[in-house]
């Protein structure tokens, strides 16, 4: 409480915040706050920053210096890489080279945010008293301290001048290993000098053993990459898979590198099979054409119409600064069965003039501005529904804005595509009607069957209007129904083919058994 309540003290008073949240444990704690969407975060950062700051003199002098940082949910690591060795390389070894070796090679790529190690285990040295013999000899833990931080620094001790050179003088105090400060002095009493290795002992160890990492039941190092905000974790995988090959082939004699984990893998294997999808959809649209304008030249003008439209809602994609992401390839894939719909109804009355004896030209010139309006008035329709899509308010927005304005504009460009190349390729290819094929000649019985069967069945819902308004009434009803049984989630569950194992030990369980039994 002595940390954390002058902090929200603070930061309670800064404009646009939402929610403020702290949590306490021990040696940490962490206030956490939540903005409106209207607040640019770089200046709330700013704020915090200058309310912990005013903040800083109410608390503890003898705490580590507050740290102010931008929740960011891109800031994750998108790749795991596992270091291992052999027999002659420990976990500490490792980490070093981890450290000082790989990391920075890594950080300096494009793209990437930080390296974090996982399970690393710095070298340190280790003091053990024992509080029988420190109580016999009357020494504190305080002066066991004091005495370790006095003599374990480096002091600058000037410089040695000539006429032509200078040097300077650095006084190396800082131990290197645990032997020496065995042989250090705490303090003075009447019996003589007490040293460490007369109150415990000082053994080469780690700074910290409450965490370890293991890859493939061997000791392992994990180097996390985490991406910058607008970096593209395709690209900056690809860079550090090349980064890695390069480093690898100077790599020490014993040491390997495992890539375990890559988050671009799934995306890329989606982006695959959204590509495949909209491949297909295409082809289906293009059988789904030909089965009822029944002719090559009209199937092909409305297949070609799709990859036109598309390559319209990319260029406002590229425009945008768009991605090709889920939600914008959702949204290509949505508009495959909305932008043949301009090109459908041009070809429609483009040929029902063809057919009545019209010249080519002339059909699709008549044919396009009979149709013109209502195309226009379906695209802007169309646009009235997505446009405020990508403009909802709230966190809802933030995701679907890419989707509603790549919807809209691809429509908008199927428009355009229809009035145009489609109008000039019907003038040009649509053959006239005594040149029909066969496949026109052998589908006309069926449909000419299918239109009887239809007006039989439109005949009888005119005849029975109340029994018709029945049963739409009792559908309406029926999907309201269940519509209210079905479950909400801001998101589905995606199986990415990876799980994560948690368990909890009984409290109190130190991280030895916590270690044997997670390796067992």
């Amino acid at each position: 409480t002595e940390i954390v309540e002058p902090l929200e003290e603070e930061i309670n008073t800064i404009e646009g915040l939402k929610e403020l949240r702290s949590t306490a444990r021990e040696e940490v704690a962490t206030v956490i706050a939540e903005f409106e969407l209207w607040r640019d975060i770089d200046a709330a950062t700013q704020d915090v920053r200058d309310r912990v700051l005013r903040a800083r003199r109410r608390l503890p002098d003898d705490i580590e210096e507050p740290i102010v940082l931008k929740i960011d949910p891109d800031a994750r690591s998108v790749m795991w890489i596992a270091l291992t060795g052999d027999e002659r390389w420990s976990d500490v070894r490792m980490s070093r080279y981890a450290d000082e070796a790989i990391k920075p090679r890594l950080e300096n790529l494009r793209g990437v945010g930080r390296i974090q190690i996982g399970g690393e285990r710095r070298y340190a040295v280790r003091v053990r008293v024992d509080p029988e013999r420190l109580a016999a000899r009357r020494v504190t833990i305080r002066e066991v301290v004091d005495a370790i931080r006095r003599n374990n620094v480096d002091i600058p001790s000037g410089r040695i001048e000539s006429e032509t050179r200078e040097f300077l003088v650095e006084t190396r105090g800082q131990f290197g290993s645990a032997e020496p400060i065995n042989d250090l002095i705490v303090v003075e009493r009447e019996g003589g000098p007490v040293r460490i290795r007369d109150i415990g002992e000082a053994v080469d160890g780690v700074e910290t053993d409450r965490q370890t990492a293991r890859f493939v039941n061997r000791i392992a190092v994990g180097l996390g990459v985490v991406k910058q905000s607008e970096a593209n974790t395709v690209s900056v995988t690809r860079a550090v898979r090349r980064q890695m090959e390069r480093l690898a082939a100077d790599f020490p004699s014993g040491l390997t590198y495992t890539i375990n984990s890559d988050d671009s893998i799934y995306i890329e294997d989606s982006i695959r099979d959204l590509l495949f999808t909209i491949g297909l959809t295409t082809a289906l649209v293009a059988l789904v054409v030909l089965g009822f304008l029944r002719t090559w030249a009209g199937t092909l003008v409305a297949a070609l119409s799709i990859p036109c439209s598309l390559l319209g809602g990319l260029a406002f994609m590229y425009a945008m600064g768009f991605s090709l992401n889920t939600l914008t390839m959702l949204a290509l894939i949505l508009a495959i069965g909305i932008v043949v719909d301009d090109t459908i109804v041009v070809l429609e009355s483009v040929s029902r003039h063809v057919e009545r004896g019209a010249e080519g030209a002339a059909a699709a010139r008549v044919g396009v501005i009979e149709v013109a309006f209502a195309s226009v008035a379906n695209t802007v329709s169309l646009a009235a529904v997505f446009v405020p899509v990508a403009f909802t308010a709230g966190l809802i927005g933030r995701f679907f804005f890419e989707f509603g304005l790549t919807v809209a504009a691809t429509v908008g460009a199927s428009t355009a595509t229809a009035l145009t190349l489609t109008a000039m390729l019907s003038a040009r290819l649509s053959p006239p009607p005594r040149t029909r094929g066969k496949l026109y000649r052998l589908s006309e019985t069926v449909y000419a069957g299918l239109e009887k069967v239809y007006g039989a069945l439109l005949r009888h819902a005119f005849r029975a209007r109340w029994l018709t308004t029945l049963i739409a009434a009792v559908s309406l009803g029926l999907g309201f129904w269940f519509a209210t049984l079905l479950s909400t989630e801001f998101a589905a569950t995606v199986d990415r083919s990876h799980f994560i194992v948690a368990f909890e030990l009984p409290e109190g369980a130190t991280f030895r058994p916590t270690y044997a039994y997670a390796v067992r």
